[in-house]
């Protein structure tokens, strides 16, 4: 079966033409566009589909999405509006506007839970063995633009994959630190959530709290550059001591916030770190607090030390995952 798979990201967008037989995804064509660059969705896939081999399109069926943020309603009268972008999205429009038989709209995480199955040996680094249970609910979460999170749960002989904002939950600091990062953002945010710190915008935030706890031990240019966030881990990792004192509370936050979410659904299948940050600190997700963070539950410590932890090293399994979903809504 012929399907268009798209990763939809406020600046970029991934898109994929593939077959899928079975369970298996074969690429046909993939490209990676400027979503700024068009007016609305319709128009970034039109151009897709024009820009592709005439091959690769060829008995085209189906197309699922993954969008960020909530998508609203079932197939096929679903609709979202993508964060960080003017586009609102109705999957029956864009079904008409593209000639297929079926549109899906999916939130970018629930796209990355349906793709574990895909995933290979080599698409996963282990950061805890546990003691998995397949059978198991599997939590997926990572840090990126902003805190994804969704549930894969089995469902009778299949799964079902939850949409969630877990993200959004409130931050729970933890130690004096912790206490005053909460009370700094606070005062001007209202309320905090695990977002504000397990981000890349969250990763800035912590550099901002640390250069006025230690002034004059920072560089505040790293806030003025074009991509903050990168360049406060590039200081991290290139010894620069207060850009790593961020980078050592950001893993631990991002532990922290892994083992709340955890006990919220004890996914024995594992815990799968996905998007843009995890891969990038992989040894530091192996040598620093997060592990410990994750586990550091009280009395639950033994359940969590239980739970497998995995990142996600595949450049795109939300586009897997998008296929796969786009091939199940013809069946």
């Amino acid at each position: 079966m012929r399907v268009l798979a798209a990763d939809i990201g406020g600046t970029r967008a991934r898109l994929l033409l593939t077959e899928v037989e079975g369970g298996a995804v074969r690429p046909m064509h993939r490209a990676e566009l400027a979503s700024r660059d068009h007016p609305h969705l319709a128009a970034l896939l039109r151009r897709f589909l024009e820009e592709a081999p005439a091959e690769a399109r060829r008995g085209l069926v189906a197309a699922a999405l993954g969008l960020p943020g909530p998508v609203e309603g079932r197939p096929p009268r679903q609709r979202a509006r993508i964060t960080n972008l003017p586009w609102e999205v109705e999957a029956e429009a864009l079904r008409q506007a593209l000639g297929l038989e079926r549109v899906v709209l999916l939130n970018d995480f629930v796209a990355v839970a349906e793709a574990l199955p895909a995933l290979g040996p080599g698409d996963l680094a282990e950061l805890q063995g546990g003691d998995p249970d397949p059978g198991a609910p599997a939590l997926v979460l990572g840090a990126g633009t902003g805190l994804g999170v969704a549930w894969r749960v089995p469902c009778g002989s299949g799964h079902r994959v939850l949409a969630s904002e877990g993200g959004h939950a409130g931050f729970a600091p933890r130690g004096g630190e912790q206490r005053r990062l909460h009370a700094f953002l606070e005062a001007e945010l209202g309320r905090v959530s695990w977002e504000r710190v397990v981000s890349g915008p969250g990763l800035v935030a912590l550099y901002r709290f640390l250069l006025r706890e230690h002034p004059g031990e920072g560089d505040p240019a790293l806030l003025e550059a074009p991509d903050p966030p990168a360049a406060v881990a590039a200081a991290a990792v290139g010894g620069r001591p207060l850009a790593a004192r961020a980078l050592e509370l950001f893993l631990g936050l991002y532990g922290a916030a892994a083992g709340d979410l955890a006990l919220a659904g004890l996914p024995r299948a594992g815990v799968f770190l996905a998007g843009g940050i995890a891969p990038k600190l992989l040894h530091a997700l192996r040598e620093g607090p997060f592990l410990e963070a994750f586990r550091a539950k009280g009395r639950m410590r033994p359940v969590l030390e239980r739970l497998p932890v995995r990142v996600i090293r595949h450049p795109w399994p939300g586009l897997l995952g998008a296929a796969l979903a786009a091939a199940r809504a013809t069946q």
